[in-house]
């Protein structure tokens, strides 16, 4: 199911309505082609049984009236002295038999199960009883006038087979007609059969139909609330969440990557913001300095925490006696064996001095260094050196320890930090020389002052 739900969602739009129709409209030409066959075929059984029943039952009362009319009129034949008018009973009883014979043929192309079969010889043997008479009675008549005793006879043999055939066609009939009340139950109960059946077709189509809208609905509504709750999430400036679908070719997946364009440019105006802000921040920090120590320590108090420093060292560089010196740290620890002097070269601090392009270095030895407190030490993870230059002038070099290496934000804060340290350290070191430069008029100005007097 979560595979389906998840193929529904990467579908386009498009083809989710298009297939949500498709399905509709396949679904309900299933359910109408099977009811329309199911009700088509039940009606033509049903016909069919129905036409042969009451064609089998016509012709069974036909066939019991005319047996019934021809022993009608061998007894009038029999009582009627006009030679006329028995010529004329004659040749209806000849008329009569034929009919009888056709409808005995009839009856035997209608009825073929096993019971009417067997039915059909009982009768077969009981209709030639009565017919055999019948005809010995019209061959006597037209050939001469015979004994009334002698017709009476074959009178009373007709009569007595005519009870046999009259009593089968009369249990042929009412069989039939039970045949017909099972065959209308039996077709009304099919016909019931087939309306449950559509019912159910019908429901279980809504079913079907209802469950895959609502996986539609819910590849649509899931990813558009999971898109919003992203935007909002950004709007709060939470810039960092994942934009769900933009790997999906879809319409989603083309709304997730505009709404990430969005994203990357927010952390890009985000980063400038918070670049610049620290810079003031820091910038504000290094005026406030009164001294080059005051300098380091207000730096580095300022920006360790900014970028998770863990521990780290201010070299300032001596220019007349070109080494560098320890000015200040942040959480320092006295390494084992401790340098507070680096010539240009010597080292990473004056690798760095010699080089002036910073030097980074991930994962150093076990031993190298440890950033500690109280609580416990670890390992640091990346060391990094930067120089501190102003037109081509070294003027410090900075040392970090950190427990994880540096972001791009924090990289480029320190490159961009960098410039504007080195300008405070060249607006402080002309303070300082004008601060000795006054102190030294002074002192010469008093020194003069004291000669004249004297």
């Amino acid at each position: 199911m979560k595979r389906i739900f998840v193929f529904l969602v990467s579908l386009s739009l498009k083809v989710k309505l298009l297939g949500g129709l498709a399905l509709m409209l396949i679904s309900l030409m299933l359910v109408g082609s099977t009811a329309l066959y199911y009700f088509n075929n039940l009606e033509s059984i049903i016909r069919q049984k129905n036409s042969q029943n009451l064609a089998a039952v016509m012709l069974l009362h036909e066939t019991r009236l005319q047996l019934h009319m021809l022993g009608y009129d061998m007894h009038q034949v029999n009582l009627v002295n006009d030679p006329d008018e028995r010529e004329e009973l004659l040749k209806q009883m000849l008329t009569r038999g034929k009919s009888l014979e056709k409808e005995m043929l009839a009856i035997v192309s209608l009825l073929q199960s096993a019971e009417d079969k067997q039915w059909l010889v009982q009768f077969h043997t009981a209709f030639e009883a009565c017919r055999m008479p019948a005809r010995q009675f019209v061959d006597a008549l037209s050939k001469s006038d015979l004994h009334r005793v002698e017709t009476g006879l074959l009178v009373t043999a007709f009569n007595k087979n005519f009870k046999i055939a009259d009593k089968l066609l009369a249990e042929m009939l009412n069989l039939k007609k039970t045949d017909g009340d099972v065959s209308f139950q039996n077709a009304q109960n099919q016909i019931e059969t087939a309306i449950l059946l559509t019912i159910c077709l019908l429901v279980a189509t809504i079913v079907l139909v209802a469950g895959f809208g609502y996986l539609m609905v819910m590849s649509i509504r899931r990813p558009t609330e999971q898109i919003r709750f992203a935007v909002e999430q950004l709007a709060d400036g939470k810039l960092d969440v994942q934009v769900p679908y933009t790997d999906y070719f879809n319409e989603f997946g083309e709304l997730a990557r505009s709404i990430e364009v969005l994203q990357s440019e927010a952390k890009q105006m985000a980063a400038q913001r918070w670049l610049k802000t620290h810079q003031a921040t820091i910038q504000a920090q290094l005026q406030l300095a009164n001294n080059f120590t005051d300098l380091a320590r207000r730096f580095l108090s300022t920006l360790s925490p900014l970028i998770s420093i863990g521990q780290a060292a201010f070299y300032i560089f001596d220019e007349r006696r070109q080494h560098l010196r320890m000015l200040g740290g942040y959480a320092y620890k006295e390494r084992k064996h401790f340098t507070p002097f680096f010539s240009l070269g010597q080292g990473l601090v004056g690798q760095c001095a010699l080089e002036r392009e910073p030097i980074i270095i991930s994962e150093p030895p076990e031993d190298y260094l440890h950033i500690g407190s109280s609580l416990g030490a670890a390992k640091a993870t990346t060391v990094a050196v930067y120089p501190v230059v102003n037109k081509d002038r070294l003027l410090a070099v900075v040392e970090f320890a950190t427990f994880a290496k540096f972001s791009k934000e924090e990289q480029e804060l320190l490159a961009s930090i960098m410039p504007i340290l080195a300008m405070s350290l060249e607006i402080l070191e002309r303070n300082v020389r004008t601060q000795q430069l006054l102190e030294e008029t002074q002192r010469q100005a008093e020194a003069g002052l004291f000669e004249s007097s004297v």
